[in-house]
């Protein structure tokens, strides 16, 4: 994606004119780089699970990382959602240090489309 910066970043451009948002998924391991957020027009972070896991715990670096990631990340305009949301007291963290959207098995397991229909209702 970084290498070819000035085509990749008018390609997302063109799909953010028509609506599309673009996420960086697993923010903050793998090949996921604060580079992208400087150069290309992101809407989305997705926190991967290793940030989110044990972020309710007193001492927790999970929790710092967090609380600097949704800092940032909202400075720059961009929403926060955390990935792999398992019981509530990570919920609850993550609610009250402003990230903006959760998902995970807390709220559902994964659902067929008919399935998903029934839970909406």
């Amino acid at each position: 994606m970084i290498e070819n910066t000035t085509e990749n970043k008018r390609c997302l451009q063109g799909l953010k004119n028509i609506g599309v948002q673009i996420a960086i998924d697993d923010f903050g391991t793998g090949y996921s780089s604060l580079r992208y957020i400087q150069q290309m027009p992101i809407d989305l972070l997705k926190l991967d699970r290793a940030f989110v896991e044990n972020v309710h715990f007193p001492n927790s670096k999970n929790a710092e990382i967090v609380k600097a990631v949704v800092a940032m990340a909202h400075s720059l305009g961009i929403r926060v959602v955390a990935e792999s949301i398992a019981i509530a007291s990570e919920h609850t963290f993550l609610k009250t240090y402003g990230v903006d959207v959760g998902q995970g098995y807390l709220m559902s397991m994964p659902l067929s489309v008919q399935a998903f229909t029934q839970w909406l209702q």
